[in-house]
């Protein structure tokens, strides 16, 4: 969880109104002030105004890693593709030749974009796959990695002696279960049987 500001709902001209009443605009309030003491200033001065206008609120952001083969042309690509949407939907209805080329600009971008996504994602497993195919550990390495099935991290709060006593509990939790149950019982098969199917 972190805190942001609707920076979209930020009014310019309250900014401006709030900024001109405050003490950074009257100089007898901070003229005799040092280095330190105008940075304090500053700071608590600009929070205030803008807790008043743009308060904070905190949201929730999920981070996930990017994609190994997401470089910076994609990233470009979806920036432009993410404009384009914007300026599409904010096109007003009403102009109909405008609101058309919006959203065939958009459109257009947008199968770009997947196109490009997919020619990167192929290219990079492909050459993956060309770099480390006569070594399939490594190969299998790299892809428990990227998928992020990697060896877990050790844990610090069970010893040896924890988990040896854990082991040791659970054996004899199942002898003690087990002590009057009766002996196994086989039965033999035949030279020729065969187990083609298995049911649970």
């Amino acid at each position: 969880m972190t805190f942001r500001r609707p920076w979209s709902l930020l009014d310019a001209d309250a900014f401006t109104a709030g900024l001109l009443s405050s003490a950074l605009c009257r100089p007898d309030d901070w003229s005799e002030l040092d280095v330190d003491d105008l940075a304090r200033l500053y700071d608590t001065e600009i929070t205030t105004l803008l807790d008043q206008l743009v308060p904070s609120r905190a949201v929730i952001c999920c981070r996930r890693p990017s994609d190994p083969w997401f470089d910076r042309e994609c990233r470009v690509a979806k920036c432009l593709t993410r404009r384009l949407e914007r300026a599409s939907r904010q096109t007003d209805p009403g102009d109909v030749v405008a609101a058309t080329a919006a959203k065939a600009a958009w459109t257009t971008q947008r199968r770009a974009y997947i196109a490009l996504r997919r020619h990167k994602h192929d290219t990079f497993w492909q050459n993956k796959i060309d770099a480390e195919g006569h070594d399939p550990r490594q190969l299998w390495r790299s892809l428990d990695a990227l998928l992020g099935r990697g060896r877990a991290p050790p844990c610090d709060a069970i010893g040896a002696v924890e988990c040896h006593r854990f082991f040791d509990a659970k054996v004899d939790s199942v002898r003690t279960l087990t002590a009057d149950a009766p002996p196994p019982s086989f039965t033999p098969a035949r030279r020729a049987a065969a187990c083609s199917t298995f049911n649970r």
